[in-house]
């Protein structure tokens, strides 16, 4: 688990002119908690289940302008990418293992849903002009083995089916790729035109 507060969001907020900011996993409301002293235009979060979305609701309750969707993170940010505007966006991409956590249970659910990065990223893609959108996406070693401050994962964390190598590609041409080993990894995509 990686955290928004490990990257210096009021100098990325004035240097990337970033209005909006969305998240997929919302976990218990943390990262919004923190970005919302940063007064984003508006705040999206994606989180899969009740108990967290319950727990964040509580705690994000004074957030003006904060929608909080409930589902698979893919099919969410449809909605939301429909919502936003032209301005630039801060994404903070975070969705995956969701049922790794003791209050879930133990449920295991297929691939699509423990790993929607690959979705997430081809479902903005498809929706929206990047060109002046940051990402950040949290806990690389999911998707690669490198020498990370928290060291790396079992195979079993880490999806068998999916290659985020071609969804890199495709946003090559508009951002500068940044692979930073704090941590558990994060991946990061600059806009060029700034």
């Amino acid at each position: 688990m990686g955290f928004i507060w490990d990257h210096d969001i009021k100098f990325l907020k004035n240097k990337y002119s970033l209005r909006n900011f969305v998240e997929t996993g919302t976990y218990k409301g943390d990262a919004i908690l923190y970005l919302s002293q940063f007064n984003f235009e508006k705040y999206y979060t994606v989180e899969f289940y009740d108990t967290f979305i319950q727990i964040a609701l509580k705690k994000l309750a004074g957030i003006k302008n904060l929608k909080i969707f409930k589902g698979n993170s893919p099919y969410c940010l449809k909605s939301i990418l429909h919502e936003l505007n032209d301005n630039p966006t801060l994404f903070w991409l975070d969705a995956h293992l969701p049922d790794i956590y003791p209050e879930i249970n133990d449920e295991i659910l297929e691939e699509d849903l423990r790993f929607p990065l690959v979705n997430e990223l081809n479902t903005i893609l498809k929706n929206r002009n990047i060109s002046n959108d940051y990402f950040i996406i949290d806990d690389l070693r999911i998707y690669e083995n490198l020498n990370y401050e928290k060291g790396n994962i079992d195979d079993i964390y880490k999806p068998k089916n999916q290659n985020l190598n071609e969804i890199i590609e495709k946003f090559k041409s508009t951002h500068n790729i940044v692979k930073s080993l704090k941590d558990e990894g994060y991946l990061i995509f600059e806009p060029k035109g700034v």
